[in-house]
């Protein structure tokens, strides 16, 4: 039995050709040959035959699906979900984690905060939006622990005076 997309020799009762993965359910049940090109009959003006395009190479992550033209599988390429990174909303995030714990020290802890302040607000404006919003919050609960040293420093200068 031959298989009646392709021409291969495939095994009786057969549901489907290995090589070219065509369904044979409704194929019948054996054919002599396969179907060869009839000759072509020499014309004053023929035209010229157009080379039959040549099937793709497999790429790694895609598959072959049957059926393409002339018989040829077309090659799907699947490529992997690009994953999105915010850089900016992360070092925002990291400066004003960092800010946390070192905000109580005078002119470092304020540039710490003014810098995580602004980069997790300009990586609000980007996707993924995760780490800006902690960064943004980060900074903000920064914002009260710099206003809170200031003012034990400004009681505790004031009553010693």
């Amino acid at each position: 039995m031959f298989c009646p997309q392709c021409g291969s020799s495939i095994q009786d009762g057969a549901s489907f050709c290995p090589k070219c993965g065509a369904s044979l359910a409704g194929a019948p049940a054996a054919q002599a040959a396969p179907q060869q090109p009839q000759a072509q009959q020499p014309q004053a003006h023929a035209a010229p035959q157009q080379p039959q395009p040549q099937a793709a190479p497999q790429q790694p992550g895609g598959y072959a699906q049957p059926g393409g033209p002339y018989g040829t599988p077309t090659v799907v390429n699947v490529m992997p979900p690009v994953k999105q990174t915010n850089g900016v909303g992360t070092a925002g995030f990291v400066i004003a984690l960092v800010d946390i714990f070192i905000g109580w020290v005078p002119v470092l802890g304020w540039v710490l905060w003014l810098v995580g302040l602004v980069l997790s607000l300009i990586g609000l404006g980007k996707q993924p939006r995760g780490l800006a919003i902690a960064g943004t919050i980060l900074s903000l609960l920064g914002l009260i622990l710099i206003i809170g040293v200031a003012a034990c420093v400004g009681v505790a200068s004031v009553a010693y005076m």
